[in-house]
């Protein structure tokens, strides 16, 4: 079928962590493949890579960033969406289709969960928070490096 008589299709990647979604992308051979298509688009969250964050830590909050990407969608019209999420970029992306669910038309899951609140914290993820909270000025662009080796060191 000619590109012309296809229906627009747009992949909206979300790696999430504490990564630049495109820095993110280019590290992994088969995200990079997702970014090639049509209107992909990799936004980064707010505080998140080399984004600004919000300078009131009380605005940073899960509902703050879940409606930054609704209206970064809604902002872009963007529809025919293939949702493409991993790590914290699910836990965020895949509550999105339940609001805007003639906007999407798939779904690309990897390595996340959909968070509903119904379980317990693990002791794993409630010491890692504490251990975030205790040591704000953390090495990314060191954990960047380890995380993503074909960075060059002046993107990590």
């Amino acid at each position: 079928m000619p590109a012309s008589a296809r229906p627009r299709r747009s992949v909206l990647f979300m790696p999430g962590a504490n990564t630049r979604a495109l820095e993110k992308a280019r590290s992994l051979p088969a995200d990079g493949l997702i970014l090639d298509l049509e209107d992909a688009v990799a936004p980064d969250f707010f505080g998140f890579g080399r984004s600004d964050k919000p300078v009131e830590d009380g605005a940073y909050t899960f509902d703050f960033h879940r409606n930054a990407i609704g209206a970064f969608i809604e902002r872009l019209d963007l529809s025919n969406i293939t949702l493409v999420c991993q790590d914290w970029g699910g836990l965020i992306g895949l509550t999105l289709p339940m609001d805007m669910a003639t906007r999407f038309s798939g779904l690309l899951v990897m390595n996340t969960a959909l968070g509903a609140g119904d379980e317990k914290l693990s002791e794993g993820f409630i010491a890692w928070r504490a251990w975030v909270a205790a040591n704000p000025d953390m090495a990314v662009a060191k954990l960047m490096g380890r995380a993503c080796p074909v960075l060059a060191p002046e993107e990590a």
